[in-house]
């Protein structure tokens, strides 16, 4: 096990090696995950399936001047637009927000849930047209991480399966994606 460790270590690409490097990257058990990235290189494309999260994720969290950046229920905070809604919102952040890093398991869960479902609900009385959706899209700071435009674009050229799982809400999802120029398939 140990020769298989150390000739996984030697083969690290510089590229690799710069992102092992970063001082928010941290691995817990570095010959566990450079064996799991080995085999998913020799592996290939054809066996493998990208699952992974929309907000915060595939997303920034924080523009380059140190901003936050807007997760995919913020494109229709718009109090200027729309008072009523950006209130229950507000309402809604005040009372479930707490529960969303203080809280652990079931409470937790039922919490998130109930502020999805009630957010969601709230959107949907709402009956956005979807012109008007594509345009709060594009007035809301949503940005895409560094390499995530070019990292779908590549996933989508090899034809690896891209599952985009979020709590957020697809359909701005999609247009947001589409804005950006990312290829989507259905």
């Amino acid at each position: 096990f140990n020769c298989r460790i150390s000739v996984l270590m030697v083969s690290i690409s510089g590229e690799l090696q710069s992102l092992l490097d970063r001082p928010n990257v941290h691995v817990h058990d570095l010959p566990s995950a450079l064996e799991k990235l080995s085999r998913m290189i020799s592996g290939g494309a054809s066996d493998l399936t990208v699952i992974t999260d929309f907000d915060h994720t595939l997303t920034r969290s924080h523009s380059d001047d140190g901003g936050k950046c807007a997760v995919t229920h913020e494109v229709f905070n718009h109090p200027s637009l729309f008072p009523e809604l950006s209130e229950k919102f507000a309402e809604l952040e005040k009372l479930y927000y707490p529960f969303e890093h203080l809280t652990e398991g079931e409470e937790r869960v039922q919490k998130m849930e109930a502020w999805w479902r009630e957010s969601n609900a709230a959107i949907v009385a709402q009956a956005f047209h979807r012109s008007t959706i594509t345009s709060l899209i594009s007035k809301t700071n949503i940005q895409l991480r560094d390499g995530a435009s070019d990292f779908l674009h590549s996933l989508q050229l090899l034809d690896v399966p891209t599952l985009i799982f979020s709590a957020g809400i697809g359909g701005i999802i999609s247009l947001f994606l589409s804005q950006q120029g990312v290829p989507l398939s259905r």
